[in-house]
């Protein structure tokens, strides 16, 4: 049901007999439809506070993760051809799994990043602004 909503929203046409994910699809739009099923890759910052993985979420750890690329990335008619598998051991898995966690720094959630000052008055409310122009 939240794939249909989703759909709706956006305005992928034929959207009900979609068999697949259309991926970068939905915000591209080339008309040869040659970014259907294709994904932009987020940073990898910050990483260890975003699971979970994959553009649908379907591992929930980066152990997985690591697994699943190791083993060639899964069977899909659009992956790309230069995806092999890795065949790393576990050593070199748990330190790419290490490296990974690397790239988060501490949550920003302590008091010193809560935003406790009064917002800016200097602009007025813009009553709906939706339909105000610039």
């Amino acid at each position: 049901m939240n794939f249909i909503a989703y759909a709706m929203f956006l305005g992928i046409e034929n959207y009900m007999s979609l068999k697949r994910d259309p991926g970068a699809h939905i915000q591209t739009h080339n008309a040869d439809s040659s970014d259907m099923g294709k994904f932009m890759t987020p940073t990898l910052r910050e990483l260890k506070y975003t699971a979970p993985y994959m553009h649908n979420g379907m591992l929930k750890t980066l152990e997985e993760v690591v697994a699943f690329y190791n083993q060639g990335g899964g069977e899909d008619r659009n992956k790309d051809p230069l995806l092999k598998p890795l065949n790393l051991t576990e050593a070199e898995q748990n330190d790419l799994i290490a490296f990974l966690l690397a790239l988060s720094g501490e949550p920003l959630t302590t008091a010193e990043y809560v935003w406790t000052d009064e917002f800016p008055t200097e602009y007025e409310v813009i009553e709906d602004w939706r339909n105000v122009r610039n």
